[in-house]
């Protein structure tokens, strides 16, 4: 979980397919918040697991100041020293959740834990993997963690 649900209640947990975006807070911190919400005036905290992979959906600006790659993957981190929570690209570059511009949408990709995958996992191209899960045979379906390192490490992004 995030710092902000760990240390108040009142918070969302992120599910794999869900759109959410980064809105300034408090004139200093920067929440995840659903897509919805961004522009209420008491948005409800979307907090994501350690682990949870994300993808970005930066604008042309903001992808090129944060020098991100064409939709770029992250996981979200929790850390202790300092307590912070950032995303971690495939390439070890680490951004604050802070450091993102207001407004940046991300698409949760898969929390640990949860078998269920975003559909963006999904897409057929030729340098993406397929990751996809009959339900009939769930019996001999391969873990979401396979799943997930096998998309990884045939994906184009590493």
């Amino acid at each position: 979980m995030c710092w902000y649900s760990a240390e108040h209640s009142k918070v969302l947990q992120a599910e794999a397919g869900q759109r959410i975006v980064t809105r300034r807070m408090h004139g200093s911190t920067n929440w995840l918040v659903r897509e919805s919400d961004a522009t209420t005036l008491q948005p409800c905290a979307v907090c994501l697991l350690d682990g949870t992979d994300v993808l970005l959906r930066p604008s042309e600006d903001e992808q090129t100041r944060l020098k991100l790659p064409p939709e770029p993957k992250a996981v979200f981190r929790m850390l202790t020293r300092p307590k912070r929570d950032v995303l971690v690209f495939a390439d070890g570059r680490e951004i604050a959740i802070d450091g993102l511009p207001t407004g940046m949408i991300l698409d949760v990709l898969g929390v640990p834990g949860s078998e269920k995958l975003s559909s963006v996992l999904e897409t057929h191209g030729s340098n993406t993997a397929t990751i996809t899960q009959d339900p009939a045979d769930e019996t001999e379906a391969e873990p979401v963690l396979g799943r997930l390192r096998r998309f990884f490490m045939t994906s184009s992004v590493l």
